[in-house]
């Protein structure tokens, strides 16, 4: 989301924004969305929006302080299901509409309890400081609301099908129609899937569409993505297709098992990621950043980000742990592009199990190493993630949770 001036467009400095707690801009806000509305919400906002007017003596009309609520409350109760932060902006940037009704109803909705606001922060001095204000539902929120449909989740399509980004990560290369090969698979899998009725938790989600993303060659990288793939694990649970709950199936190890077909070499039994004395999350996290190439202050990094501190002092013991586990890869583990060319081969893996159960009449919504489909379809899925396996290396799959 941009960066635009938030709270009550007051100069502060930066340590008394910090000293209050306001948003600053060290922080982040994963998977943050926009204040919108939702026009087809099943939800009465009546009850909810002669309480707030009687309270607060609004002056407003009903019918306009419901179109905040349903905006305020779906943005909310989405974000509570999500774990996702609403952000908005407080003060009347774009010169259109007073923002001043809908601080009223968010203050209102936050003294009840409904929602928990995160304060703005704005510098007079340093533009660059200013952030959004934002919010996240409740308990209270989603008791009130509960198994309510929440209306429909927009997703704007992608540019292209298929890009070629350089080292820099700009497209240099595009293809917006089913010119080839790679994209037409794209356009075929896209076509399929906006014919379901995709839902999470309720909310109908629309416009879920693939493209592919290759890096410097066309044999590199070119994994699939889709705009859902920033969906929590928590909402992925609650994902249904046509009306029939889900499940997911993903690969085990999948990186490194590649990498042991790479090398010719069998793959150790039991789990990749388990050595005594060390944590599992730790060592999976070494995984990810040696196999892209990274190094001991990569790891660091990585493990900081996610909150190990612990374990991010113990980055080169990680990496030591690791490569004396899975000796036989440990060549590869410097190469140039190896997280890039085992990309390129899940995304060919994954283009046959997309293919293929949307041959099947099925639909698969893919993270690239695991594909969510209808929980009648799952035995089906495994079996076509398998063949895919074998088709894509000529060895054995790991095994698929």
């Amino acid at each position: 989301a941009p960066s635009l001036p938030g709270g009550r467009g007051l100069p502060m400095t930066k340590s008394r924004a910090i000293q209050r707690g306001y948003m600053t801009e060290t922080q982040r806000i994963p998977d943050a969305f926009w204040l919108a509305d939702y026009p087809d919400t099943e939800i009465d906002f009546l009850p909810l929006t002669k309480e707030y007017k009687d309270s607060t003596n609004s002056k407003k009309a009903l019918v306009h302080l419901m179109g905040i609520f349903r905006a305020v409350v779906c943005c909310g109760l989405s974000s509570y299901r999500g774990g996702r932060v609403v952000i908005y902006n407080r003060s009347k940037n774009s010169g259109k509409e007073d923002p001043r009704p809908t601080n009223s109803v968010i203050d209102w909705m936050a003294e009840q309890g409904m929602i928990k606001c995160i304060s703005g922060f704005w510098s007079q001095d340093n533009p660059s400081l200013n952030r959004t204000s934002g919010y996240q539902g409740t308990a209270v929120l989603a008791a009130l609301f509960a198994g309510a449909k929440t209306g429909s989740r927009n997703y704007q399509p992608p540019e292209y099908l298929i890009e070629l980004r350089n080292a820099e990560g700009k497209v240099i290369k595009g293809f917006k129609t089913a010119i080839n090969p790679r994209a037409k698979a794209v356009a075929q899998v896209n076509s399929f899937i906006g014919k379901a009725r995709i839902e999470i938790d309720g909310q109908r989600v629309k416009g879920i569409n693939y493209h592919r993303v290759f890096n410097q060659t066309w044999s590199l990288g070119g994994r699939f993505y889709h705009p859902a793939q920033t969906s929590k694990k928590a909402e992925r649970a609650m994902i249904t297709i046509d009306g029939e709950l889900t499940v997911e199936r993903d690969f085990a190890a999948l990186h490194i098992k590649l990498a042991y077909d790479l090398v010719g070499a069998e793959m150790p039994p039991g789990d990749a990621y388990t050595i005594e004395g060390y944590d599992r999350n730790a060592i999976k996290l070494t995984a990810l950043v040696t196999l892209n190439g990274g190094t001991v202050a990569g790891i660091r990094k990585k493990l900081l980000d996610e909150g190990m501190t612990t374990w991010a002092k113990r980055s080169g013991e990680l990496l030591d742990a690791f490569i004396t586990k899975h000796e036989a890869i440990s060549d590869l583990m410097g190469e140039d592009n190896i997280g890039l060319r085992l990309q390129n081969l899940d995304s060919a893996i994954a283009e046959r199990v997309l293919l293929e159960m949307t041959a099947r009449d099925a639909v698969a919504l893919g993270w690239h190493d695991s594909f969510i489909v209808r929980a009648s379809r799952s035995d089906e899925l495994v079996e076509v993630m398998q063949n895919a396996y074998r088709d894509v290396t000529g060895k054995e799959p790991p095994v698929i949770r």
